[in-house]
């Protein structure tokens, strides 16, 4: 993971990355998207397990999962980063 971060931050394709630590998605977009505000799409946040509601997935600690704020015109090209 660090290598495909570093290499995403070397090509400037986020504005800003933090972990989902206590709190979980709550607080890592709380914090990212507080001045600005932040659009959450539950349906796509990749799941351990299956079958959690909105609240579960919205509050589950994952200190190995990140949040990154991509710019739109940088989605297509952040996959490419882990790539090869």
């Amino acid at each position: 993971m660090m290598d495909v971060l570093l290499a995403a931050r070397d090509r400037k394709l986020y504005t800003a990355v933090t972990d989902c630590g206590a709190g979980g998605l709550s607080s890592a977009i709380g914090e990212m998207g507080g001045e600005v505000g932040a659009e959450v799409d539950l349906d796509k946040v990749p799941l351990k397990y299956a079958g959690l509601r909105y609240d579960e997935i919205w509050i589950s600690e994952a200190q190995e999962r990140m949040v990154l704020s991509v710019p739109e015109s940088n989605v297509v090209a952040l996959p490419e980063t882990g790539e090869g």
